[in-house]
């Protein structure tokens, strides 16, 4: 297994702006920042500073993510939510004690796609990668950086990744960070009243083989277009607008151009719509093959207070997990803000992190 620098030219599916820019002008601002019309200097320094590196695995497939702090801190490795990237996690300057490895998840930014269920040139239905690819494909991930032990950071439908690699991979990981964290409502643990608060989506909404699914799977499939256009009109409704309980986390970090720039940037990298209905369909409407129940590692949850996702609805899946999970550390809430945004380069995002892998130490030093 290799890794490497991203070559310039690798062929690569992706609207973000190629390493080494000065400018990246974006052709339309985003909704409620009418000024904002290129990424600040400021954010495309700190790209230079982590760059982009490839992992690729034992089946050929490809895996680009960025590293940023030193080599003797925690390894701590990010798993984005869905339609997102790995500049989600973006920070100004490294976290203290933290080394943090971001990914693109298969079929994001520059990540090499897996089979979603649909073959890219026959169109066919075709056997989908399931939570034991995962497991096994991250298992060769961290092996190709050459970490024995590792922290897994999840957020949103990620959170569902870092539970089942946590679950998956126990001598491996020495703890997870979830955020905007996911329970799915078919766990059977969960009790009616839970699975009420957690919800899920109408069977018939499924987009493998629901009687309505093709209103789903036409909306996944037509994001990356929009996208293409930087259209971000959707990206930032429901936490300034449906749920105005979440408007002043909001209205913070719109406020703050680098913040805005990795979040623009991470959604940049929602190019293949196959991965993002893949992700509906493993983490909202099919079984986990894990649950909180099976985790032994410590866990440490943070969440907004109006996170009201699907799955991440609070505080019902916060509370599912902290109830089940045998070492939940720490159930800590982040006040006036919702789901889109709980991750990112601020000083109470970055707290969190740290706090967590203080008490997350080796598994020789426990």
């Amino acid at each position: 297994m290799a890794v490497k620098v991203v070559p310039e030219g690798d062929d690569f599916n992706t609207f973000s702006p190629p390493m080494g820019s000065t400018e990246f002008k974006l052709k339309q601002p985003p909704k409620y920042r009418s000024d904002f019309t290129q990424f600040c200097p400021e954010y495309l320094k700190a790209r230079e500073r982590v760059g982009e590196h490839i992992a690729t695995l034992k089946n050929g497939r490809r895996i680009c993510y960025f590293k940023d702090g030193n080599d003797g801190d925690a390894p701590v490795i990010c798993m984005h939510g869905g339609g997102e990237g790995k500049w989600y996690f973006m920070q100004k300057e490294p976290i203290p004690g933290v080394q943090l490895i971001s990914i693109d998840r298969y079929g994001y930014g520059k990540s090499d796609p897996r089979n979603d269920g649909v073959d890219a040139i026959s169109g066919k239905k075709i056997e989908r990668f399931n939570w034991d690819d995962v497991i096994e494909d991250m298992k060769q991930f961290i092996d190709a950086l050459g970490f024995d032990e590792v922290i897994w950071w999840g957020f949103s439908i990620g959170s569902s990744w870092a539970q089942h690699l946590a679950a998956g991979l126990p001598d491996r990981t020495r703890g997870i960070i979830v955020c905007g964290c996911m329970s799915s409502a078919l766990n059977k643990e969960m009790t009616k009243t839970e699975k009420a608060g957690v919800g899920k989506p109408p069977g018939c909404m499924n987009p493998d083989g629901g009687c309505c699914g093709c209103i789903l799977k036409g909306a996944f499939m037509g994001m990356p277009k929009n996208i293409e256009k930087h259209n971000f009109d959707a990206a930032f409704d429901d936490d300034c607008k449906k749920h105005k309980e979440a408007k002043p986390r909001a209205d913070k970090c719109l406020a703050d151009d680098f913040w805005l720039s990795s979040k623009l940037d991470g959604i940049l990298s929602n190019t293949r719509g196959q991965a993002l209905m893949g992700d509906s369909i493993r983490s909202l409407f099919g079984a986990w093959k894990y649950g909180p129940q099976d985790i032994k590692c410590p866990i440490y949850i943070f969440q907004a207070k109006h996170d009201a996702d699907m799955g991440s609805s609070s505080p019902h899946a916060q509370e599912f997990i902290k109830r089940v999970a045998p070492n939940c550390i720490a159930l800590e809430w982040i006040e006036g803000a919702g789901h889109s945004f709980t991750v990112g380069p601020d000083e109470e995002c970055r707290g969190h992190v740290k706090k967590a892998v203080e008490k997350m130490p080796r598994k020789k030093e426990q």
